[in-house]
């Protein structure tokens, strides 16, 4: 199984979508069709893909430009020819470009790919409203990486304090001059320097890229049923027998994201209306709702040094179903 795969999002469950997948797929081992309704970065959707007992698995996300970035890239696996890129490149070049703080602006509020990709591996802590870098200084090591523009280089080496060896852009592929980097940053202990915070900043940028290039490597990713609906919108009546659905909605007194507002009442009223095994991914739930897993784990905060902490993130289960 591949894990650890998803688009970069605000509250991703990247970590612990394979033990919660798992967990639902023993408590419910008849279901046969997986549902995830807030499905953000799609980890959760990722992992169900590749549990056999599934023969279907829809991946529901509202944000216009996080769905039509998830479409690009299911596409540029299906037609690898359709879009130029390098040998040995895993995603085309698009993906690639440097985005300035002025781009970001602008892009964020497209709500086609490359306004996903801007929203997601662009913003700061993944909120798709900030720009990843306070300077842009941070990025000439990109600029370099990318284009193998050598001007960008002595600017970066003066700015970062660090001489940076030409054989790292010998590749073709940025994706493996990309790797080179992040060996070479790795084996020096680049990061150990003086200057750690910036220097974590530009890898974070670069492992962001890294995820959504592993998601080339998933064999089902083709089998994804994408829907772009209002959970509200989203029916009792439309869901197939033998399924299971997954929620994880903003949860109460956190940011929540980026498309509309939230009214937990409503969602929870919404929620009584499906007589098939349902899931929630929560901090708290009403009493109605059966806690039946707790999963500790570390918190990072991205673009912080300090991290977070240890956090309690609870399964609840609507009762219906063994």
């Amino acid at each position: 199984m591949i894990t650890g795969l998803g688009i970069p999002y605000q509250g991703s469950k990247r970590k612990l979508a394979p033990t919660i997948v798992d967990f639902i797929a023993r408590k419910q081992p008849t279901t046969k069709h997986f549902y995830d309704i807030f499905g953000g970065g799609g980890a959760v959707s990722f992992i169900a893909l590749q549990i056999p007992q599934f023969e279907t698995v829809t991946y529901n996300e509202l944000n216009p430009a996080v769905s039509a970035l998830l479409r690009r890239i299911k596409d540029e696996q299906k037609h690898p020819g359709r879009y130029p890129h390098e040998l040995g490149e895993r995603l085309s070049d698009d993906f690639y470009a440097a985005i300035t703080k002025k781009e970001f602006k602008e892009f964020i509020k497209r709500d086609d790919w490359l306004g996903g990709l801007a929203q997601t591996v662009w913003s700061f802590g993944n909120n798709q409203k900030n720009y990843l870098y306070s300077d842009e200084n941070k990025l000439l090591v990109e600029h370099w990486l990318v284009y193998r523009d050598d001007d960008s280089r002595q600017k970066a080496e003066a700015y970062f304090g660090i001489s940076l060896p030409s054989y790292i852009v010998e590749p073709k592929a940025v994706f493996a001059r990309r790797m080179r980097f992040a060996r070479w940053i790795k084996l020096n202990n680049i990061d150990r320097s003086q200057d750690k915070m910036r220097q974590l900043e530009l890898l974070q940028r670069m492992g962001r890229l890294i995820v959504i290039e592993r998601l080339q490597q998933l064999q089902q990713l083709q089998q994804l049923q994408q829907l772009q609906l209002n959970y509200a919108d989203f029916e009792p009546k439309s869901v197939k027998p033998n399924s299971v659905i997954y929620l994880d909605p903003p949860y109460e007194n956190t940011s929540g994201y980026a498309v509309g507002n939230f009214n937990h009442k409503d969602f929870y009223e919404w929620l009584k209306q499906f007589n098939v095994p349902v899931y929630l991914s929560s901090y708290n739930a009403p009493d109605w709702l059966k806690l039946v897993l707790c999963l500790k784990h570390r918190e990072t905060l991205a673009g912080s040094l300090s991290g977070g902490g240890d956090v309690d993130e609870n399964l609840y289960w609507n009762g219906v179903g063994l």
